[in-house]
């Protein structure tokens, strides 16, 4: 075996030894338990308004040990013991994954669980260097190097332990980890998101000119033409500025439309609608992230109306979207979804209809529960005349930056109807159809706006 040889066995065999963690003493602290309510009273919203944490009646001290903490690799795992100042302790054992977030200081996360299932783990952070976090129980860890748990249990306490870490954590910088998924950064974060209340919050809605749209992940088509996909932008972002502890959280949200028409003939001309997000949460330490927001959009509806000598002989939809009404609030992006089929079918085709009378049909289609499969070969209309054709989504929200790591990538839903030329007459006409979308943009303190916006669309029907 050669030197180089040699020095590379010996260099794997540093990283192997590197990749292990054994903290053979037991870490005993203490943290708090708090209630919803309380955490809310206490550490939200303008500090004039806070009740003092004295004051809240479900505050309790709890004892904290850690034990057998163990790290291979990205893998961890160590035993927490819990005890109330009244009570025995109670064993529980956390296991998961770590990942390294280096900004804007080196940190480590954790994607755990309770193998006891009694606790969600909210938060797993520790920092091994100097850092500007703000603790909400333990000021002496400011720029100090520390761990920041926070459990929430079945009745949806919360327990809180910001503690000082053994220097033996510090070896935590020479294992190579994994960098931290964008979701599991925004969790430990934005930790607080799903249980805040918002009322002690600031909601604005600040106007959107042209010139801001690539700011928000927009690129826009300066005019609505025929045969292009082209824009329609909510003319205001929905903002709601909210300080947890001692810093400002900023969530911002935008619907905006992508939507593509074509002239008429006898062939296939589809007409494709796609409703769309751009969304933000920026927190005080200048991270913003995506995925993490109160804004929520429900009841979608989107609906095409044809103009003269056109009919809708079919219907597409493809999406990505968050299953609200079945409380299991997962993903759906594929797979059957249920709606409500919106439709008008005629006798015989108007001959010039005005433009105003096909945006006031919107209102008056039939409607009936259906469920359609997204991507799939479409739902067939042709065995009778349909003028107007939508989908409403009832059961569904969407919430996710549509783009944030790419195409399609968040939340989504593009409604596409295929479109023929009906008449025995060989000439084209001018004509004119519409696309009515509707929305509620909506937080967990309620309505924040309706959203109805009417669309026309000039184009040619011939044969």
């Amino acid at each position: 075996m050669g030197r180089s040889d040699l020095c590379r066995v010996q260099n794997i065999f540093v990283e192997a030894k590197q990749s292990i963690i054994n903290v053979p003493q037991t870490i005993s602290d203490k943290g708090y338990a708090l209630s919803v309510d309380d955490f809310n009273e206490a550490f939200v919203g303008e500090f004039s308004s806070r009740k003092d944490l004295n004051e809240c009646k479900s505050l309790e001290v709890i004892h904290l040990q850690i034990r057998d903490f163990s790290v291979f690799e990205n893998n961890i795992s160590f035993n927490l013991n819990l005890k109330a100042s009244s009570g025995p302790w109670v064993e529980h054992h956390l296991r998961g994954n770590l990942y390294v977030d280096d900004s804007p200081v080196r940190s480590v996360l954790g994607n755990l669980s309770d193998t006891t299932g009694f606790y969600e783990i909210l938060k797993f952070k520790i920092v091994t260097s100097l850092n500007n976090d703000n603790m909400l129980f333990n000021s002496k860890l400011q720029s100090k190097p520390y761990l920041s748990l926070i459990l929430q249990d079945g009745s949806g306490k919360l327990f809180f332990f910001e503690i000082d870490i053994p220097k033996i954590f510090s070896q935590l910088d020479n294992i190579i980890l994994p960098m931290a998924p964008h979701d599991l950064m925004g969790k430990n974060d934005l930790w607080f998101t799903p249980i805040v209340d918002l009322t002690k919050g600031t909601f604005t809605e600040d106007e959107v000119t042209l010139e801001m749209w690539p700011e928000l992940g927009i690129f826009p088509e300066m005019t609505r033409g025929l045969g292009s996909f082209t824009l329609w932008v909510n003319p205001t972002t929905y903002t709601c500025n909210l300080i947890i502890g001692g810093e400002l959280t900023v969530y911002k949200s935008l619907p905006y439309l992508s939507m593509k028409h074509v002239n008429v003939t006898s062939q296939d001309s589809t007409w494709i609608a796609a409703f769309k997000i751009s969304e933000s949460t920026t927190f005080n330490n200048g991270k913003t992230y995506y995925g993490q927001n109160v804004f929520y959009y429900g009841d979608l509806k989107l609906a095409f109306g044809a103009g003269a000598r056109s009919t809708i002989i079919r219907t597409y939809q493809q999406g990505r979207m968050i299953d609200s009404k079945t409380g299991s609030g997962s993903t759906k992006a594929s797979g059957t979804i249920a709606i409500f089929a919106l439709d008008r079918v005629v006798s015989l085709i108007p001959a010039a209809p005005n433009i105003s009378d096909i945006i006031e049909l919107f209102d008056k289609l039939n409607s009936s529960s259906s469920n359609v499969t997204l991507g799939s070969q479409g739902v067939s209309l042709s065995n009778k005349l349909v003028t107007h054709a939508g989908e409403l989504l009832s059961n569904y929200t969407f919430s996710k930056y549509t783009d944030w790591n790419g195409s399609d990538t968040g939340d989504y839903f593009t409604f596409q109807a295929v479109l023929q030329y009906e008449s025995t007459l060989s000439t084209s006409i001018s004509t004119a159809g519409a696309l009515r979308f509707e929305t509620t943009a909506r937080t967990s303190a309620g309505v924040q706006a309706n959203i109805k916006q009417n669309i026309t669309l000039n184009y040619t029907a011939s044969r």
